[in-house]
């Protein structure tokens, strides 16, 4: 007891220092960890006012604001609830590393499009963002009818790393949908799938668009092309990336992402039907209408185009209303 007093005596300013930094140190970690979970709410608030949703993964600390940001839709309490709910599920089933429960609220089409197993959403996503525990804000971002998309921003939990690293904090667009009677998700910045119906039939060449799967920052649509002719065609010669495009109700033109098709795929035989898919440039915006699909370079003739492609000159603008 005289050698603990003693020790105290002759270190009383060093142990009260380090009491002190003690406290100090897991102060400072609390208030990094409630500015972690506010950063986005408190850019929102600043940029948006009133046009925005954010809440935090905590159930207890949910704030609601039933407006979109992009579109000024309003959501009921009820409904807003149920979107909260789901996505919140979500982040704690891959925080409590439950993949095939993570996995299983995704919609078909988002399992279809980007992981159709299990494991490539392990493997191409959860491992990807969820390496240690994290925390998410969500903020209601655009609405287009039953589709509900909002900006997920996924950080580190400091309290449970005890590390403060936003370069850990990434941003995922989510969508709540309806599918059978039950809410699903489409994760990684993919919207939705769209039945979009539309056929031409043009010198002997029929295009019908079947649908289009919406991402974030592009569409993808699936085509169907059959070449009634007697002679090869070839959809377009890609010597122009602006020469296949989408056309709105304002014609404002969204070119293809030419570089990502190949000329074989474009190219059709006689009597030939096979289905295309191709991208084109158009970040996601619920109020934007497309009109049609623009086809200006169709080449009629391939054999001859390809035996004298300086004089060829038959070539054909296919347009397809959607």
């Amino acid at each position: 007891m005289f050698r603990l007093k003693q020790f105290y005596n002759q270190n009383r300013k060093k142990i009260w220092i380090g009491i002190i930094v003690f406290i100090f140190l897991f102060g400072l970690l609390q208030l990094l960890n409630y500015l972690s979970k506010n950063k986005v709410n408190t850019k929102d608030i600043s940029n948006s006012s009133t046009n925005s949703t954010t809440i935090t993964a905590t159930k207890d600390k949910t704030q609601k604001k039933q407006t979109a940001v992009m579109n000024d839709y309003v959501i009921s309490n009820n409904t807003a609830s149920l979107n909260e709910e789901i996505i919140k599920d979500f982040i704690e089933y891959c925080n409590n590393g439950e993949t095939s429960n993570a996995y299983e609220l995704l919609s078909n089409n988002c399992k279809e499009v980007l992981y159709s197993t299990e494991e490539d959403f392990i493997e191409k996503y959860y491992k990807n963002i969820f390496n240690e525990k994290k925390i998410c804000d969500m903020q209601v971002w655009t609405v287009d009818g039953t589709t509900y998309t909002y900006k997920v921003t996924i950080g580190s939990d400091i309290l449970s790393t005890g590390q403060a690293n936003n370069s850990n904090q990434q941003t995922d667009y989510i969508t709540v949908i309806q599918e059978d009677d039950e809410k699903k998700l489409n994760i990684n910045s993919y919207i939705c799938r769209k039945n979009v119906k539309g056929t031409s039939t043009q010198n002997n060449i029929q295009l019908t668009v079947n649908y289009k799967d919406v991402y974030m920052e592009y569409e993808k649509y699936n085509i169907s092309v059959k070449n009634k002719n007697q002679n090869i065609i070839l959809l377009d010669n890609k010597e122009d990336v602006k020469t296949i495009y989408l056309l709105d109700d304002n014609d404002v033109k969204y070119s293809a992402y030419a570089h990502e098709i190949s000329k074989v795929q474009l190219i059709f035989k006689p009597q030939q039907k096979r289905t295309l898919d191709i991208k084109f440039n158009k970040v996601y915006d619920a109020e934007k209408v497309i009109k049609n699909m623009h086809f200006t370079n169709v080449i009629i003739n391939y054999e001859e185009y390809a035996n004298d492609k300086e004089n060829y000159e038959d070539t054909k603008h296919i347009i397809v209303d959607l």
